[in-house]
């Protein structure tokens, strides 16, 4: 995503909550600031739902799934013991 001013939020008209990440466009259509989707709705309420559900999608993506890795083999630490030069008996 592109640096610079961050966006102001979207201000609903019924009850005045902030809709940080949703963008009303000057010539018609909604802009999603994360992932810069644009659809025209013309209900704000169901602008402002299809943004919390297309949030919920990108967000469902994203979770990373952690899975633990079974291991058959033991893991075995030997110290590392350099080796004798043969015929040197002078030690």
């Amino acid at each position: 995503m592109a640096r610079g001013r961050p966006q102001r939020p979207y201000k609903c008209s019924w009850d005045g909550d902030l809709v940080e990440g949703l963008y009303k466009c000057p010539d018609g259509p909604w802009r999603i600031n994360a992932t810069g989707e644009k659809f025209s709705e013309p209900d704000e309420r169901r602008a402002v739902q299809r943004f919390y559900e297309a949030e919920a999608r990108h967000k469902a993506k994203a979770e990373p799934v952690l899975l633990p890795i079974l291991r058959t083999d033991p893991i075995v630490f030997r110290p590392r013991i350099p080796a004798r030069r043969r015929g040197s008996f002078s030690r």
